[in-house]
């Protein structure tokens, strides 16, 4: 090999890796700033912080009702202790039931006995 044509193909070769690293540049630049757009700023220590900050911002919504949420929450632990009362009262009915099964079987059994 000539060293013309070697030349050549380091040259190629090089242009070659500088497009591949422009290229993972540019993704990685694109990549942050879609976090950019998405979360606000990007990096940095304090970041936790103004995250917390911009979302009670977003947040403060002066349509929130706290008493109707939590009448709501009420009613729906009021409507639970009701569905576990009338669970615990089928399971009592099941239960006798089953026993008095129990003794007609066990009166049918002593009578085809004698």
């Amino acid at each position: 090999m000539q060293p013309s044509c070697c030349i050549q193909l380091i040259d190629c070769v090089s242009n070659d890796v500088v497009c591949v690293i422009n290229v993972v540049w540019q993704a990685e630049k694109a990549k942050h700033f879609l976090y950019e757009a998405k979360y606000g700023h990007f990096g940095g220590l304090g970041e936790p912080v103004h995250a917390l900050q911009r979302d009670s911002e977003l947040n403060a919504d002066s349509s929130f009702d706290e008493s109707a949420v939590k009448a709501m929450y009420d009613d729906q632990l009021t409507q639970l202790d009701n569905l576990i009362t009338t669970q615990h009262r089928a399971q009592h009915q099941m239960r006798e039931q089953l026993n008095a099964v129990d003794k007609r079987f066990h009166k049918v059994l002593l009578f085809d006995i004698f």
